[in-house]
């Protein structure tokens, strides 16, 4: 706070209140010396020793593929890894597949058809969640721009 006599109370104050600055500069002062001698010091940690003929890799995921496709007829058909498969088996081989992993979920991969419906996708989608099966992955089963395999007609 600065005060001033009534003659010169028209002129600018040009003084600059360094106290601030000084207070700010001090404790930083303060804490570096405080900190820099913690640097310096080295603490001894034991850390546990592992051989490497005790770590085992981890196991991959299974990764299985789920076709949902729709007929002429618009009725939906499943197939695992290709091979055509009832709702109820796809189920129970599902729930083998999610079974067998301790350190690493199976994972689906569902290759849809582009004219299967949502009603279609979401049963599969509910089938594979009641089989214990959380990862699950999309794909188109014919993508644009790819031609399908020409098979026997």
């Amino acid at each position: 706070m600065s005060f001033t006599n009534s003659s010169s109370a028209a002129a600018p104050m040009c003084e600059i209140n360094t106290t601030p600055l000084v207070d700010v500069m001090l404790v930083l002062l303060i804490i570096f010396m405080i900190t820099a001698p913690m640097m310096t010091n080295k603490t001894d940690a034991k850390v546990p020793m592992r051989s490497i003929n005790q770590l085992t890799p981890p196991t991959p995921p299974t990764i299985l593929t789920v076709d949902v496709q729709v007929s002429a007829a618009k009725r939906p058909s499943l197939a695992l890894e290709g091979v055509p498969i009832g709702a109820e088996d796809l189920l129970q081989r599902l729930k083998v597949e999610a079974g067998k992993g301790k350190d690493a979920m199976a994972e689906i991969n569902i290759r849809t058809d582009p004219n299967a419906s949502y009603e279609h996708m979401a049963q599969t989608m509910a089938l594979i969640n009641s089989a214990g099966i959380v990862k699950i992955r999309f794909d188109e089963l014919n993508p644009p721009g790819l031609v399908p395999a020409a098979g026997p007609q």
